[in-house]
């Protein structure tokens, strides 16, 4: 068995980026995290991860705003997209008044995904853009271990 291979002769995937950028993001876009912590597959691209075998993967990602106002009733979450078609939803937040929030926004999730799918993390708000905080708690991970 190779060298940090599993008991099926595969190497684990170990991927996990964190937001570069606090750049505004408007609704329904895929979430650039573009600052690699570790890829040892070279898997992801910052946005786009490319299943390098089949099987069950966790997932598992994160936004936080960076004090931003956010409205009363309007909703800011992050869905996960395969091959271009939602596939769960990770998290939402919904305003109760209006008011600045630092609201972290994250969620996990298990998914079976076949070699070659593509997995997005996107964003999914009723309404306005927002800027996000950089670093550590705005992340996605991805692990599949056998």
């Amino acid at each position: 068995m190779a060298t940090g291979s599993n008991r099926f002769g595969t190497p684990p995937v170990e991927v996990h980026y964190q937001l570069s950028s606090g750049a505004a993001i408007g609704h329904n876009t895929d979430i650039n995290y573009g600052t690699q912590i570790t890829d040892n597959l070279n898997t992801y691209d910052g946005t786009t991860f490319t299943a390098p075998y089949s099987g069950f993967y966790d997932i598992s990602a994160g936004l936080t705003l960076n004090n931003q106002t956010v409205n009363a009733g309007v909703f800011v979450g992050i869905d996960m997209y395969v091959n271009g078609s939602a596939a769960a939803r990770l998290d939402i937040f919904e305003s109760q008044s209006t008011t600045n929030y630092f609201q972290v926004i994250n969620g996990s999730v298990s998914k079976f995904l076949n070699q070659g799918d593509t997995l997005t993390i996107r964003t999914n708000f009723s309404g306005g853009t927002y800027s996000f905080q950089t670093g550590v708690n705005s992340y996605v991970s991805i692990a599949k271990w056998r």
